[in-house]
Protein backbone atom coordinates (compact mmCIF):
# COMPACT_ATOMS: atom_id res chain seq x y z
CA UNK A 1 0.00 0.00 0.00
CA UNK A 2 1.44 3.68 -1.29
CA UNK A 3 2.06 6.46 1.32
CA UNK A 4 -1.10 8.45 0.06
CA UNK A 5 -3.04 5.45 0.61
CA UNK A 6 -1.64 5.17 3.96
CA UNK A 7 -2.18 8.59 4.88
CA UNK A 8 -5.83 8.69 3.80
CA UNK A 9 -6.96 5.55 5.68
CA UNK A 10 -5.17 6.64 8.57
CA UNK A 11 -7.29 10.18 8.53
CA UNK A 12 -10.24 8.49 7.53
CA UNK A 13 -9.78 5.99 11.25
CA UNK A 14 -9.22 9.16 13.14
CA UNK A 15 -12.11 10.67 11.59
CA UNK A 16 -14.08 7.62 12.53
CA UNK A 17 -13.02 7.47 15.71
CA UNK A 18 -13.77 11.28 16.76
CA UNK A 19 -17.46 10.84 15.46
CA UNK A 20 -17.67 7.73 17.66
CA UNK A 21 -16.43 9.89 20.80
CA UNK A 22 -18.45 12.64 20.03
CA UNK A 23 -21.75 9.95 19.24
CA UNK A 24 -20.76 8.76 22.95
CA UNK A 25 -20.34 12.09 24.32
CA UNK A 26 -24.08 13.28 23.12
CA UNK A 27 -25.81 9.75 24.41
CA UNK A 28 -23.40 9.85 27.90
CA UNK A 29 -23.72 13.76 28.55
CA UNK A 30 -26.08 14.31 31.39
CA UNK A 31 -27.61 17.46 33.31
CA UNK A 32 -26.26 18.83 36.51
CA UNK A 33 -28.57 18.81 39.11
CA UNK A 34 -31.02 21.64 39.41
CA UNK A 35 -31.97 23.56 43.11
CA UNK A 36 -35.13 22.34 44.54
CA UNK A 37 -37.79 24.61 45.01
CA UNK A 38 -37.94 23.91 49.06
CA UNK A 39 -34.43 25.10 48.62
CA UNK A 40 -35.26 28.18 46.91
CA UNK A 41 -37.88 29.16 49.39
CA UNK A 42 -35.52 28.75 52.32
CA UNK A 43 -32.35 30.74 51.03
CA UNK A 44 -34.23 33.35 49.34
CA UNK A 45 -34.69 37.11 50.51
CA UNK A 46 -37.42 37.54 48.49
CA UNK A 47 -39.73 35.61 45.84
CA UNK A 48 -42.33 37.01 43.34
CA UNK A 49 -44.00 36.55 40.24
CA UNK A 50 -43.10 38.90 37.26
CA UNK A 51 -43.61 39.44 33.74
CA UNK A 52 -41.14 40.18 31.47
CA UNK A 53 -40.73 44.19 30.39
CA UNK A 54 -39.68 43.73 26.85
CA UNK A 55 -40.12 39.81 26.32
CA UNK A 56 -38.62 38.79 22.97
CA UNK A 57 -38.71 35.60 20.91
CA UNK A 58 -35.60 33.29 21.68
CA UNK A 59 -34.04 36.15 24.21
CA UNK A 60 -33.98 35.54 28.12
CA UNK A 61 -35.48 38.71 29.69
CA UNK A 62 -33.47 40.67 32.24
CA UNK A 63 -35.98 42.96 33.21
CA UNK A 64 -39.40 41.94 34.95
CA UNK A 65 -42.52 44.05 36.40
CA UNK A 66 -43.42 42.70 39.55
CA UNK A 67 -47.23 41.15 39.08
CA UNK A 68 -47.25 38.73 43.08
CA UNK A 69 -45.31 39.07 46.16
CA UNK A 70 -44.87 36.00 47.30
CA UNK A 71 -41.88 36.61 49.99
CA UNK A 72 -40.22 39.17 51.33
CA UNK A 73 -40.32 43.30 51.89
CA UNK A 74 -37.96 43.76 49.25
CA UNK A 75 -40.01 44.27 46.12
CA UNK A 76 -43.79 45.44 46.08
CA UNK A 77 -46.56 44.64 43.06
CA UNK A 78 -45.65 47.25 39.99
CA UNK A 79 -42.03 47.13 40.98
CA UNK A 80 -39.34 46.37 38.50
CA UNK A 81 -36.55 43.71 38.79
CA UNK A 82 -33.58 43.93 36.86
CA UNK A 83 -31.44 40.97 36.67
CA UNK A 84 -27.71 40.85 36.40
CA UNK A 85 -26.93 40.01 32.04
CA UNK A 86 -23.70 38.04 33.15
CA UNK A 87 -25.70 35.80 35.15
CA UNK A 88 -28.62 35.30 33.10
CA UNK A 89 -29.18 31.48 31.09
CA UNK A 90 -29.93 31.18 27.81
CA UNK A 91 -33.16 30.49 26.55
CA UNK A 92 -32.51 28.60 23.30
CA UNK A 93 -31.81 25.66 21.59
CA UNK A 94 -28.73 24.92 19.37
CA UNK A 95 -25.88 22.23 19.29
CA UNK A 96 -25.10 22.31 22.83
CA UNK A 97 -28.49 22.03 24.18
CA UNK A 98 -29.32 18.48 21.99
CA UNK A 99 -26.80 16.49 23.99
CA UNK A 100 -30.51 16.60 26.46
CA UNK A 101 -33.03 18.13 24.61
CA UNK A 102 -33.68 17.63 20.89
CA UNK A 103 -34.31 21.00 19.10
CA UNK A 104 -34.77 19.82 15.64
CA UNK A 105 -37.96 21.77 14.63
CA UNK A 106 -38.12 23.07 18.03
CA UNK A 107 -40.19 26.76 18.36
CA UNK A 108 -38.57 29.59 20.17
CA UNK A 109 -38.74 30.50 23.34
CA UNK A 110 -40.59 33.27 25.16
CA UNK A 111 -41.07 33.71 28.22
CA UNK A 112 -44.12 34.91 29.79
CA UNK A 113 -44.04 34.71 33.65
CA UNK A 114 -40.84 34.02 35.92
CA UNK A 115 -40.90 32.96 39.48
CA UNK A 116 -37.59 35.11 40.54
CA UNK A 117 -36.23 33.24 43.95
CA UNK A 118 -34.05 36.91 44.89
CA UNK A 119 -30.78 36.00 46.93
CA UNK A 120 -29.37 37.74 49.51
CA UNK A 121 -26.72 40.24 48.11
CA UNK A 122 -24.08 38.51 49.72
CA UNK A 123 -24.94 35.17 48.99
CA UNK A 124 -23.77 35.11 44.97
CA UNK A 125 -21.97 36.23 42.70
CA UNK A 126 -21.13 40.00 42.37
CA UNK A 127 -23.72 42.03 40.60
CA UNK A 128 -23.76 44.77 38.41
CA UNK A 129 -25.28 48.40 40.34
CA UNK A 130 -28.96 48.19 40.16
CA UNK A 131 -29.36 44.45 39.08
CA UNK A 132 -29.77 41.44 41.23
CA UNK A 133 -29.15 38.05 41.22
CA UNK A 134 -32.08 35.80 41.45
CA UNK A 135 -32.55 32.12 40.55
CA UNK A 136 -35.59 31.68 37.61
CA UNK A 137 -38.13 29.62 37.13
CA UNK A 138 -40.66 30.62 33.96
CA UNK A 139 -42.84 29.70 31.98
CA UNK A 140 -43.25 29.70 28.19
CA UNK A 141 -45.47 31.17 25.70
CA UNK A 142 -45.83 27.04 24.86
CA UNK A 143 -46.89 26.42 28.52
CA UNK A 144 -44.02 24.98 28.92
CA UNK A 145 -42.14 25.45 32.16
CA UNK A 146 -38.82 26.19 32.11
CA UNK A 147 -36.39 25.49 34.90
CA UNK A 148 -32.09 26.71 34.49
CA UNK A 149 -30.06 23.50 33.35
CA UNK A 150 -26.66 22.67 32.28
CA UNK A 151 -24.55 20.01 30.80
CA UNK A 152 -21.93 18.23 33.46
CA UNK A 153 -19.02 20.00 31.30
CA UNK A 154 -18.68 23.09 33.56
CA UNK A 155 -18.05 25.43 30.45
CA UNK A 156 -21.39 24.55 29.06
CA UNK A 157 -23.54 28.28 29.77
CA UNK A 158 -26.84 27.37 31.78
CA UNK A 159 -30.20 26.99 29.37
CA UNK A 160 -33.73 27.59 30.60
CA UNK A 161 -35.68 24.22 29.15
CA UNK A 162 -38.83 22.03 29.82
CA UNK A 163 -38.22 19.16 32.35
CA UNK A 164 -40.65 16.20 31.87
CA UNK A 165 -43.07 16.23 34.64
CA UNK A 166 -42.30 20.14 35.52
CA UNK A 167 -45.58 22.58 35.45
CA UNK A 168 -45.62 25.96 35.83
CA UNK A 169 -48.56 25.14 38.34
CA UNK A 170 -46.67 22.52 40.31
CA UNK A 171 -44.12 24.78 40.58
CA UNK A 172 -46.15 27.20 41.87
CA UNK A 173 -47.65 25.27 44.33
CA UNK A 174 -44.75 23.85 45.73
CA UNK A 175 -43.61 27.34 47.12
CA UNK A 176 -47.08 28.45 48.58
CA UNK A 177 -46.77 24.48 50.44
CA UNK A 178 -43.76 25.22 51.52
CA UNK A 179 -43.38 29.18 52.75
CA UNK A 180 -45.53 29.08 55.71
CA UNK A 181 -43.19 25.84 57.61
CA UNK A 182 -39.99 28.16 56.40
CA UNK A 183 -41.45 31.62 57.74
CA UNK A 184 -42.17 29.40 60.84
CA UNK A 185 -39.16 28.17 61.35
CA UNK A 186 -37.47 31.86 60.51
CA UNK A 187 -39.91 33.64 63.43
CA UNK A 188 -38.17 30.66 65.85
CA UNK A 189 -34.52 31.98 64.38
CA UNK A 190 -35.62 35.79 65.68
CA UNK A 191 -36.34 34.81 69.39
CA UNK A 192 -33.74 36.81 70.88
CA UNK A 193 -33.20 34.49 74.36
CA UNK A 194 -30.70 32.52 73.04
CA UNK A 195 -31.62 29.78 75.04
CA UNK A 196 -35.28 29.79 74.58
CA UNK A 197 -34.19 29.81 70.78
CA UNK A 198 -32.14 27.15 70.59
CA UNK A 199 -35.19 24.83 72.49
CA UNK A 200 -37.25 25.91 69.82
CA UNK A 201 -34.96 25.08 66.85
CA UNK A 202 -33.99 21.40 68.48
CA UNK A 203 -38.24 20.94 69.10
CA UNK A 204 -38.35 21.87 65.25
CA UNK A 205 -35.85 19.30 64.41
CA UNK A 206 -37.09 16.66 66.69
CA UNK A 207 -40.59 17.01 64.80
CA UNK A 208 -39.01 17.37 61.35
CA UNK A 209 -36.35 14.61 61.55
CA UNK A 210 -38.08 11.79 60.02
CA UNK A 211 -38.28 13.69 56.66
CA UNK A 212 -34.29 14.43 56.76
CA UNK A 213 -32.29 12.94 54.03
CA UNK A 214 -31.86 15.62 51.32
CA UNK A 215 -34.78 17.89 49.45
CA UNK A 216 -31.22 19.92 47.93
CA UNK A 217 -32.25 19.21 43.99
CA UNK A 218 -35.27 19.09 41.99
CA UNK A 219 -37.02 15.71 41.75
CA UNK A 220 -36.05 15.07 45.29
CA UNK A 221 -39.01 13.68 47.18
CA UNK A 222 -37.47 13.80 50.81
CA UNK A 223 -35.44 16.24 52.53
CA UNK A 224 -35.76 19.60 54.33
CA UNK A 225 -32.25 21.48 52.31
CA UNK A 226 -30.09 23.52 54.24
CA UNK A 227 -32.58 23.31 57.21
CA UNK A 228 -31.11 19.99 58.05
CA UNK A 229 -27.53 21.79 58.45
CA UNK A 230 -28.09 25.71 59.19
CA UNK A 231 -30.49 25.06 62.40
CA UNK A 232 -27.92 22.86 64.01
CA UNK A 233 -25.13 25.38 63.17
CA UNK A 234 -27.70 28.30 64.75
CA UNK A 235 -27.42 26.50 67.74
CA UNK A 236 -23.96 26.01 67.91
CA UNK A 237 -23.04 29.44 67.12
CA UNK A 238 -24.96 30.03 70.74
CA UNK A 239 -22.45 29.09 72.14
CA UNK A 240 -24.83 27.67 75.37
CA UNK A 241 -23.20 24.57 76.30
CA UNK A 242 -25.65 22.42 77.15
CA UNK A 243 -27.79 23.09 74.28
CA UNK A 244 -25.06 23.01 71.76
CA UNK A 245 -24.74 19.42 73.55
CA UNK A 246 -28.61 18.80 73.05
CA UNK A 247 -27.56 19.48 69.18
CA UNK A 248 -24.98 17.28 68.64
CA UNK A 249 -27.02 14.33 70.33
CA UNK A 250 -29.98 15.24 68.26
CA UNK A 251 -27.59 15.97 65.27
CA UNK A 252 -26.07 12.13 65.85
CA UNK A 253 -29.58 10.88 65.97
CA UNK A 254 -31.17 12.62 63.22
CA UNK A 255 -27.62 12.33 60.78
CA UNK A 256 -25.79 8.96 62.54
CA UNK A 257 -22.85 11.63 63.07
CA UNK A 258 -22.71 14.95 64.65
CA UNK A 259 -23.36 18.36 62.49
CA UNK A 260 -19.49 19.84 62.50
CA UNK A 261 -19.40 23.63 62.61
CA UNK A 262 -16.35 26.29 62.83
CA UNK A 263 -17.52 27.55 66.10
CA UNK A 264 -16.40 28.02 69.33
CA UNK A 265 -19.40 26.01 71.06
CA UNK A 266 -17.66 24.92 74.64
CA UNK A 267 -15.11 27.64 74.47
CA UNK A 268 -15.65 28.60 77.87
CA UNK A 269 -14.97 26.82 81.19
CA UNK A 270 -18.97 26.17 81.41
CA UNK A 271 -18.54 24.28 77.90
CA UNK A 272 -15.18 22.27 78.57
CA UNK A 273 -16.38 20.61 82.00
CA UNK A 274 -19.01 19.30 80.16
CA UNK A 275 -16.87 17.98 77.42
CA UNK A 276 -14.82 16.54 80.29
CA UNK A 277 -17.96 14.65 82.17
CA UNK A 278 -19.40 13.71 78.72
CA UNK A 279 -16.19 11.72 77.92
CA UNK A 280 -15.36 10.03 81.25
CA UNK A 281 -19.43 9.17 81.21
CA UNK A 282 -19.22 5.33 81.05
CA UNK A 283 -23.22 5.05 80.60
CA UNK A 284 -23.17 7.56 77.34
CA UNK A 285 -22.20 5.68 74.02
CA UNK A 286 -19.17 5.64 72.80
CA UNK A 287 -19.79 8.10 69.82
CA UNK A 288 -21.18 10.13 71.84
CA UNK A 289 -17.91 9.86 74.51
CA UNK A 290 -15.86 10.67 71.05
CA UNK A 291 -17.28 13.38 69.75
CA UNK A 292 -16.60 15.31 73.08
CA UNK A 293 -13.46 14.65 73.14
CA UNK A 294 -12.77 15.93 69.58
CA UNK A 295 -14.66 18.99 70.35
CA UNK A 296 -12.53 19.49 73.56
CA UNK A 297 -9.53 20.40 71.26
CA UNK A 298 -11.37 23.01 69.70
CA UNK A 299 -12.54 24.26 72.83
CA UNK A 300 -9.24 25.16 74.82
CA UNK A 301 -8.43 28.72 72.58
CA UNK A 302 -9.58 30.95 70.46
CA UNK A 303 -8.61 34.02 69.14
CA UNK A 304 -10.88 36.47 70.12
CA UNK A 305 -13.93 37.88 68.36
CA UNK A 306 -16.64 40.24 68.74
CA UNK A 307 -19.10 38.34 67.45
CA UNK A 308 -18.63 36.05 69.97
CA UNK A 309 -18.28 37.15 73.13
CA UNK A 310 -18.73 34.11 75.27
CA UNK A 311 -15.22 33.29 74.71
CA UNK A 312 -13.09 32.59 77.53
CA UNK A 313 -10.37 30.09 76.73
CA UNK A 314 -8.72 27.92 79.03
CA UNK A 315 -6.96 29.00 82.20
CA UNK A 316 -3.42 27.08 83.48
CA UNK A 317 -5.37 25.28 86.12
CA UNK A 318 -8.45 24.18 83.51
CA UNK A 319 -5.14 23.25 80.98
CA UNK A 320 -3.72 21.24 83.83
CA UNK A 321 -6.86 19.03 84.62
CA UNK A 322 -7.42 18.25 80.66
CA UNK A 323 -4.10 16.99 80.60
CA UNK A 324 -4.03 15.43 83.75
CA UNK A 325 -7.54 13.43 82.34
CA UNK A 326 -7.09 13.30 78.91
CA UNK A 327 -3.40 12.17 78.84
CA UNK A 328 -4.10 8.59 79.74
CA UNK A 329 -6.55 8.36 76.94
CA UNK A 330 -3.32 8.26 74.77
CA UNK A 331 -3.21 4.75 75.32
CA UNK A 332 -6.98 3.74 74.36
CA UNK A 333 -7.42 0.92 72.25
CA UNK A 334 -9.04 2.68 69.71
CA UNK A 335 -7.21 4.44 67.12
CA UNK A 336 -9.89 7.26 66.36
CA UNK A 337 -10.11 7.92 70.53
CA UNK A 338 -5.75 7.88 70.76
CA UNK A 339 -5.81 10.54 67.88
CA UNK A 340 -8.50 12.62 69.23
CA UNK A 341 -6.34 12.82 72.33
CA UNK A 342 -3.78 13.82 70.78
CA UNK A 343 -4.88 17.15 68.93
CA UNK A 344 -6.54 17.56 72.69
CA UNK A 345 -3.63 17.09 74.86
CA UNK A 346 -1.47 18.92 72.10
CA UNK A 347 -3.55 22.29 72.24
CA UNK A 348 -4.16 21.70 76.19
CA UNK A 349 -0.42 22.77 76.55
CA UNK A 350 -0.40 25.67 74.27
CA UNK A 351 0.20 29.47 75.87
CA UNK A 352 -3.47 31.02 76.26
CA UNK A 353 -3.22 33.93 73.97
CA UNK A 354 -0.52 32.73 72.43
CA UNK A 355 1.64 34.53 75.50
CA UNK A 356 5.09 32.24 75.68
CA UNK A 357 4.57 33.40 79.45
CA UNK A 358 1.47 31.60 79.96
CA UNK A 359 2.84 27.84 78.39
CA UNK A 360 2.01 25.10 81.09
CA UNK A 361 4.13 22.62 81.25
CA UNK A 362 2.80 20.21 78.82
CA UNK A 363 2.87 16.61 81.19
CA UNK A 364 1.76 14.98 78.41
CA UNK A 365 5.14 15.03 76.37
CA UNK A 366 6.43 12.08 77.61
CA UNK A 367 3.94 9.71 76.65
CA UNK A 368 3.17 11.84 73.20
CA UNK A 369 7.02 11.25 72.24
CA UNK A 370 6.45 7.39 73.55
CA UNK A 371 3.30 7.14 71.39
CA UNK A 372 4.68 8.47 68.07
CA UNK A 373 7.49 6.23 68.73
CA UNK A 374 5.62 2.61 69.08
CA UNK A 375 2.17 4.02 66.83
CA UNK A 376 1.68 2.36 63.81
CA UNK A 377 -1.87 3.99 62.67
CA UNK A 378 -0.75 6.61 60.26
CA UNK A 379 -4.15 8.51 61.22
CA UNK A 380 -2.74 8.99 64.79
CA UNK A 381 0.46 9.72 63.61
CA UNK A 382 -0.36 12.57 61.61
Amino acid sequence: MGDMAMTQRYILLVGLALAWLDWQGEARAELRMTMSIRRLVIEADAIVIAEPIEPKLGEMPDRFRVVEVLQGTKFANGDEVRLSRDLLPKLTYDKLTRRFQPYDNAPALEIVKALLFVMPPNDGPPTEKGTVWADIRALAKTGEALLPQQPLTTVDPLYMLPREGVTWDGMLAKVRADLPEVNHVRELRSIENPSKRNRALLDWVQAHKSEFGGGHFDGETKGWATFESKLFEWIYQSCVPEDCWAAIELSIEAHGRAYSVIAPSFCSPAGRSLLLSKIFDEQLDDKLRLTALEKLSNSCLWPQREDFPSIVNASPDEQNEILERVTPLLKHEQPAWRAAAVRAVSVAGRPKDRNPDQRVPNRAAPALTELYRTERDAYVRE
